[in-house]
């Protein structure tokens, strides 16, 4: 039997109807959207994750910390959660957020964007406990600590293994379902009911690229060229690659000798950057990598394979064939594919809707907006520059979620 456990303000274990008579308690206490006590939330959060020296050693904290900074979520709240005279905006209700293992800060975000617009949260955790996780669990308590207690009720923390019964008897309390994860995770979820009146949103398995041209990145003296393959170090090797944000593919731009020299340049400093600030992969982590390289040289059309050190391998493609089954992988641990284009519009024929995010440096806006009309809507939800992949926004995976977490009445006039 598994145990359900809520982890706030203490750890003990629970029961869903201890969970709903708590979901049904803060029912009777609504919240305005963008209320104060949400942004006193938001703005302690930030300060503890910025200034406590338990964060110091957690980059992704540290990531949190400042998009929660108060002059940027009022900016949010006024820009996003406007309506019309003819409408007013209200809470969705309750929320069931089920966040993804790998990314073990997510769900800081998705809560505070839940209580900046009314809501109550419900978020199952991994039975897996993670160090980030926990760290930020205990500022989390910190904060509602110091808040009115009618705040703190409607964010509710539980943790448990893999159960249908626990995750259906919290999905029929809520009014949205929130999923992250594998294509099979959300498939299988979908399949538990849901009340007829509830929303559903997933954010599935995804696949990521960076570009970059190599006549530009040849024209830039040393120094800009070393900062250019810096930035791209935290969105290829945080997390080991595992966001769906994460650039698994390196694109580079331009003829055969521009691209092998600017390639033969840039790999190094990537290299060495990773292993300074990330270090040697685990050897778990390692053997991944290794059977990866494995699966690619069997089903890619493999051109070279180099490592540049244990932090760093590339393999570079002929061609595009067996790369559409290939992203479904997963793979990562700082490898790379590197594919060679004569120009970014020549990447559209080779786009599919697992594609989320292109990270790119030295291309103009016309050379993006071309790109862009050439796909038609075939995916690439966002094209961000380098270093900026992991940054969270609320608008992901092409949705706004600030309109999915709350709905409009509308008003005759």
């Amino acid at each position: 039997m598994t145990h359900l456990v809520q982890l706030l303000p203490n750890t003990h274990e629970t029961t869903i109807e201890s969970i709903t008579a708590q979901v049904e308690h803060a029912r009777r206490e609504p919240l305005t959207i963008g209320s104060e006590g949400a942004l006193a939330f938001c703005a302690q959060l930030s300060d503890l994750l910025l200034h406590d020296k338990r964060a110091h050693t957690f980059p992704s904290l540290q990531a949190l910390g400042f998009w929660l900074r108060p002059a940027s979520v009022r900016t949010l709240v006024q820009t996003h959660l406007p309506c019309t005279p003819q409408s007013v905006r209200v809470p969705r209700g309750v929320v069931l957020q089920i966040p993804p293992s790998n990314i073990e800060t997510l769900f800081g975000y998705n809560c505070a964007l839940s209580l900046l617009c009314g809501n109550i949260t419900v978020v199952r955790l991994p039975s897996e406990s993670k160090p980030e996780q926990e760290t930020l669990l205990d500022f989390i308590a910190e904060v509602l600590g110091n808040l009115d207690p009618s705040i703190a009720r409607r964010l509710l923390f539980v943790r448990y293994g893999h159960d249908d019964a626990v995750t259906q008897g919290l999905s029929t309390l809520c009014d949205l379902r929130m999923v992250w994860g594998g294509d099979e995770t959300i498939s299988h979820i979908r399949t538990i009911p849901l009340p007829p009146l509830a929303h559903e949103i997933s954010f599935a398995n995804r696949f990521s690229m960076a570009a970059l041209p190599a006549d530009h990145f040849l024209a830039q003296d040393e120094t800009i060229q070393t900062a250019i393959a810096k930035s791209l170090v935290n969105d290829v090797f945080q997390f080991n690659q595992m966001a769906c944000a994460s650039p698994r593919l390196l694109l580079w731009v331009g003829s055969e000798e521009s691209t092998t020299k600017a390639a033969s340049l840039f790999y190094p400093q990537l290299a060495a950057f990773a292993l300074e600030k990330f270090g040697s992969p685990e050897p778990g982590d390692n053997m991944a990598k290794l059977n990866a390289q494995f699966l690619a040289l069997h089903d890619l059309n493999v051109e070279s394979k180099i490592t540049y050190n244990p932090a760093l391998t590339v393999l570079a493609l002929k061609d595009w064939s067996g790369l559409d089954a290939f992203k479904a992988l997963g793979f990562g641990n700082g490898m790379l594919l590197e594919q060679r284009l004569a120009s970014l519009q020549d990447l559209a024929a080779h786009t599919s809707n697992k594609d989320q995010t292109l990270a790119f440096w030295g291309f103009d806006n016309q050379d993006i907006q071309a790109f862009i009309s050439r796909c038609n809507g075939r995916g690439f939800d966002r094209i961000v520059r380098f270093g900026d992949a992991l940054a969270f926004d609320t608008v992901w995976d092409g949705t706004n979620l600030f309109d999915v977490l709350t709905k409009f009445v509308k008003v005759s006039s």
